[in-house]
């Protein structure tokens, strides 16, 4: 379904500016001035590292670039300060990419709201294994049991309410993980919501650390936990 809706959104967009879809690409590539669209769609590179802010209409280029690719593996936007807006036009990207594997990110205007919406989104993303949002890195393969890996220790790596929400969604397929240490992290609040939302899915993880030395947890993020607790089996 979100395929179906994003070719009908380009359609809709070609109509409404006449263009063909030739066209439309040569407008995204004049947009996006500065980004190396052409070698991106063109599959002749397969790393690329943003210097500098990207513009908004450098941001729909590069998404719609990135759809197109099939080379590209690496890619660096830890430069340009992402906001939720421009994380989900980026995000909607990642739902028919599936040449990248390494995506580096940051942030300040980057909500744990906005990283859930985006999250459920990259869900049909097989191939990214690993993200680096905010300079911590979240290991997607480990976490979606891609690795067979039974124990993972990501204590004291500070993650915070946005990027556990990404462990989180990781999880929620993850059926190999029997231990999970994510303590002495700075997750306490939407963090814990959404950890406690994936044990209301996942029921195979039997240890699992959340405590936090020196940091209390919200009471919402508290009783999200144990409701999801007291229904895993």
């Amino acid at each position: 379904c979100g395929v179906l809706f994003h070719f009908i959104m380009t359609y809709v967009e070609m109509r409404r500016e006449g263009l063909t879809f030739k066209a439309y690409l040569k407008s995204l590539i004049r947009m996006g001035a500065g980004l190396p669209l052409a070698a991106i769609t063109g599959n002749t590179i397969d790393k690329f590292t943003v210097h500098g802010q990207l513009k908004d209409s450098q941001v729909h280029s590069l998404s719609v670039a990135l759809k197109e690719t099939t080379s590209l593996a690496y890619l660096d936007l830890s430069s340009s300060d992402f906001s939720d807006k421009t994380l989900l036009e980026l995000g909607s990207s990642l739902e028919q990419n599936q040449s990248l594997t390494f995506l580096k990110l940051s942030g300040s205007k980057i909500s744990p709201a906005g990283v859930k919406t985006i999250a459920a989104r990259w869900g049909s993303n097989t191939n990214l294994q690993s993200l680096i949002l905010n300079n911590v890195e979240i290991h997607i393969d480990e976490l979606k049991g891609k690795t067979d890996l039974a124990t993972l220790d990501y204590s004291g790596k500070g993650f915070n309410d946005t990027s556990m929400v990404i462990v989180a969604a990781c999880l929620k397929e993850n059926v190999v993980l029997t231990e999970l240490n994510m303590s002495l992290n700075d997750a306490g609040g939407e963090g814990l919501v959404a950890m406690a939302a994936t044990l209301e899915i996942n029921s195979s993880i039997p240890s699992l650390d959340l405590s936090n030395k020196g940091k209390r947890h919200s009471v919402a993020g508290l009783a999200a936990l144990g409701s999801a607790l007291s229904q895993n089996t």
